[in-house]
């Protein structure tokens, strides 16, 4: 219980980042059909070379993983060993929705991490641009409205 506290207060700190750095956010948008989670931030040309990798969805979770908070986890468990929600990604001009396939409850806090090395480099280009896809992880909460 403790090391998911510490790790908590690590992903919010990591989450209120300054305006001078760009990188990408997470937003849960909910409507009558019911939850997905967002990410945005990412530029064209990052959305289509993941639009064309047309990854499983065991790749994308080493990409873009939310936690299950009903699952979990051991305390010594890694960020990448905790559980994770199960559902589909698809990529859009905004970003990538990831639509879970179990009914959210509203107001249930989710965390969420983003793996910038995992991140496909587009075509042309030999190395990372900006400077957010040097972290390690990216990762906060996002409450569904």
């Amino acid at each position: 219980m403790h090391r998911w506290i510490v790790l908590s207060a690590l992903m919010l700190a990591v989450a209120c980042r300054s305006p001078l750095l760009d990188g990408p956010e997470v937003l849960a948008v909910s409507d009558q059909s019911g939850t997905v989670f967002e990410l945005r931030g990412l530029e064209r040309r990052d959305l289509e070379a993941l639009r064309e990798a047309a990854w499983s969805v065991e790749r994308w979770e080493k990409l873009w993983r939310i936690h299950d908070p009903d699952a979990p986890a051991p305390a010594d468990a890694s960020i990448a060993d905790v559980p994770t929600l199960a559902g589909a990604y698809v990529v859009t001009d905004r970003g990538v929705v990831f639509a879970p396939t179990a009914t959210l409850k509203r107001g249930t806090v989710y965390d969420w991490y983003f793996f910038p090395s995992e991140m496909p480099v587009p075509p042309g280009e030999s190395e990372s641009r900006l400077s957010w896809r040097r972290s390690e992880f990216i990762g906060a909460s996002v409450a569904v409205p």
